[in-house]
């Protein structure tokens, strides 16, 4: 069986360091050769996982390869598709791609995979409510203690809006329009 690697990061920063994308290319190698799977590709991309798949370029192009060229799409955790159960439903019913999730092994059927995509929604979710519990913790202290709270940073803040929205007119997948 022929398959092309999908790593991904979620920040730039991430991205630089190149650790966690080592981390994924290793775990997908070994793994492709204890089950003897001929890695073709590797495609990597950084990009978060909120909101639609369809707005990752690189996992799109890479999908319409995995068509193309009769071959899976494995990843290393499933969270490196999306923590959105949805979108990883929408994903794996597309028949003509074979998706391995090397967390769950290469019997993992779509079963499987879906149940797995609903904890790690249920994931995002928590980690959502621990990063506001703790900003509202840091607010609280700050008040109490008398300081001025600065969160984020302000100083390139314009330039980042507008790489923000030069990155998203620039895409070539734009969002549905909802009528």
């Amino acid at each position: 069986m022929k398959a092309i690697a999908y790593l991904r990061v979620s920040t730039s920063e991430q991205g630089r360091s190149g650790l966690g994308l080592e981390a994924q290319q290793s775990e997908i190698e070994s793994f492709c050769h204890a089950n003897t799977i001929t890695l073709i590709d590797t495609v990597s991309e950084v990009a978060s996982v909120k909101g639609d798949y369809k707005m990752r370029l690189a996992l799109n192009e890479l999908l319409v390869r995995c068509r193309r060229e009769k071959c899976a799409l494995i990843v290393s955790k499933l969270d490196r598709l999306s923590r959105d159960v949805e979108s990883v439903a929408n994903l794996v019913n597309d028949k003509s791609i074979r998706f391995i999730v090397v967390q769950l092994g290469l019997d993992a059927d779509n079963f499987q995979i879906h149940l797995f995509a609903s904890l790690a929604q249920k994931e995002r979710d928590w980690i959502s409510q621990r990063t506001k519990a703790a900003l509202q913790a840091k607010k609280e202290r700050a008040q109490r203690d008398g300081v001025e709270l600065k969160l984020g940073n302000r100083t390139n803040l314009p330039v980042a809006q507008s790489k923000g929205v030069t990155t998203i007119k620039d895409s070539p997948y734009k969002p549905m329009q909802v009528s």
